[in-house]
């Protein structure tokens, strides 16, 4: 079986139960029979990592069926969730234990709480702990750094270190994809200093992804402060985004979407085989958008491995 160096994040719908800050999805929703189904989904191709998110992914009735057959079609199968949902989330984790998830958490109870609008924390903590004694291994938290949270940043990473699970923070954006473009840092010292602090934490860590989650983190700092970045990702050529209404599209974080395609229109091949998927690929590489996330730059920083390996020699050695 032939995987492919794809990494394709997948929005199954708008969607969602939680009524977060830094995020207006929950406004706009899909309407269920609209959405993206089984049938779509199968034109995907055989890839290496495939991360279903939403909107909240579970709130979709034939969330079974969909993990039934991406889990086939990817190598890794990564769901993101807020963790509201623990027993259609448990249930998943029992049927296909091989699974990857991440739980929002934004802060300890109180903040995390305000900032996603609804009485979440018991929640995602009952689900990281229900997934971590089911023996979930790979199993992590999510952190949206922000202005609200940042005095939160260190005591929910020493929570993911004392549960053994994995630690990822990104910084608070806009994007068309949140139907945000208010997000903003006023203050951004602070949420260096945090940031800082974290990268000392998980350089000090003896877990080895800890050492790159700290590049990743460092970076961040680079990215908050608009410095260039010294990797470009890989946006639609290795790296891609599929939204709940089929669109494909290089990334989920341009100002405005970047269409290559629609998947229930047409097939995977056709798509990135089109002069415009050509145009919007060309388009890619001179972006100027300023970003740093995870998804979309995996695929890069696997290619030019040498750069966070001679950083962490610099940081963490020298």
């Amino acid at each position: 079986m032939k995987y492919q160096n794809y990494d394709i994040t997948i929005a199954i719908t708008r969607r969602c139960n939680a009524r977060c800050v830094m995020c207006n999805q929950w406004a706009i929703p899909t309407k269920p029979g609209e959405e993206i189904d089984t049938a779509v989904l199968e034109k995907l191709p055989m890839s290496k990592c495939i991360q279903i998110t939403g909107g909240e992914p579970f709130v979709r009735e034939d969330i079974g069926q969909i993990i039934a057959l991406l889990r086939k079609k990817a190598k890794r199968l990564l769901i993101n969730t807020n963790g509201y949902y623990t027993e259609k989330i448990l249930a998943a984790a029992h049927q296909y234990p091989n699974l990857a998830f991440r739980i929002s958490l934004d802060g300890l109870e109180k903040t995390h709480n305000a900032i996603r609008g609804i009485d979440i924390y018991s929640h995602a903590i009952a689900t990281l702990t229900a997934l971590r004694d089911a023996g979930i291994k790979d199993l992590g938290i999510s952190f949206t750094l922000q202005e609200a949270n940042y005095t939160d940043l260190l005591p929910v990473y020493h929570l993911a270190v004392e549960m053994n699970v994995g630690f990822s923070c990104t910084v608070v954006h806009n994007s068309f994809y949140f139907d945000k473009n208010d997000n903003k840092i006023e203050h951004t010292d602070k949420l260096r200093d945090a940031l800082r602090e974290l990268v000392r934490e998980e350089l000090k860590s003896s877990r080895k992804k800890d050492w790159a989650k700290a590049f990743m983190c460092d970076y961040n700092i680079r990215f908050m402060d608009g410095e260039p970045l010294p990797i470009k990702c890989d946006a639609g050529v290795t790296s891609f985004y599929l939204d709940a209404l089929g669109n494909l599209l290089p990334c989920n974080m341009t100002p405005s979407p970047w269409l290559m395609g629609n998947l229930k229109e047409q097939s995977w091949e056709e798509i990135l085989q089109s002069e415009g998927s050509e145009q919007i690929v060309r388009r890619c590489k001179n972006c100027k958008t300023p970003c740093w996330s995870m998804c979309n730059v995996l695929t890069a920083i696997k290619k030019h491995f040498w750069v966070p390996a001679w950083w962490l020699v610099k940081n963490k050695f020298l």
